[in-house]
């Protein structure tokens, strides 16, 4: 479905339904040694006592990128992978808030920020570049299991490292194309489809259920 966002705005936000609902892009962007991803969450709630899916780039253990909510039954956290690379990001037990997360890594360091604040810097210098072990990225869900139920707004992925100042203007602007930061390879405001705006048309494919 497509629900309303942060701002009331009808129509421009994706809900994801944990009854399976998902929406595979077909994603086989080469990445150097650098990504960022930044995206909106409204989570609604975390299920059962096992990792949920945000969107990921993989097959079975072999992991370009993944982002995920982690498994607990009192605290969930986000969980941002990169190879075989993985460490624990700002906890995510706001549920029916929108709430910002921005993951950069740059080829050395991983960087969460939460609502514009920094939440978390980590060694990742053993990673390297990105691998491209898939060419299909799936947002909500893993192999028709473990799904998000909640909604995602304005989810942006770049090929390099942003800026403070390139997150902050991500964080306070209302969406409009000219406050993303430049070159995204992929940009999905969700205004009624799952439509790639970055002029690369990885154009997302929503199940049934989303409708």
């Amino acid at each position: 479905y497509f629900y309303e966002d942060r701002f009331g705005n009808p129509n421009s936000s994706v809900y994801l339904n944990s009854d399976g609902s998902y929406i595979n892009v077909p994603f086989g962007y080469q990445f150097g040694s650098e990504i960022s991803i930044s995206f909106w969450m409204k989570y609604e709630d975390w299920g059962p006592n096992n990792s949920t899916a945000i969107l990921h780039r993989r097959i079975g253990n072999n992991i370009d990128f993944d982002i995920s909510i982690s498994p607990g039954s009192s605290e969930r956290n986000i969980a941002f992978h990169i190879g075989n690379w993985s460490e624990f990001g700002p906890n995510v037990n706001y549920e029916d808030q929108w709430i910002h997360y921005v993951m950069v890594y740059d080829g050395q360091t991983v960087k969460y920020y939460q609502n514009n604040q920094i939440t978390g810097e980590f060694d990742a210098s053993n990673n390297g570049p990105i691998t491209t072990n898939n060419d299909l990225m799936v947002i909500g869900q893993y192999s028709g299991s473990n799904s998000l139920q909640g909604q995602i707004d304005d989810l942006g992925i770049w090929d390099r490292a942003l800026t403070i100042d390139e997150i902050y203007e991500l964080y306070i602007g209302e969406f409009q194309t000219d406050c993303v930061p430049d070159g995204p390879v992929a940009f999905y405001p969700f205004n009624g489809d799952a439509n790639d705006i970055s002029g690369f048309e990885h154009n997302g494919s929503p199940s049934d259920q989303v409708y």
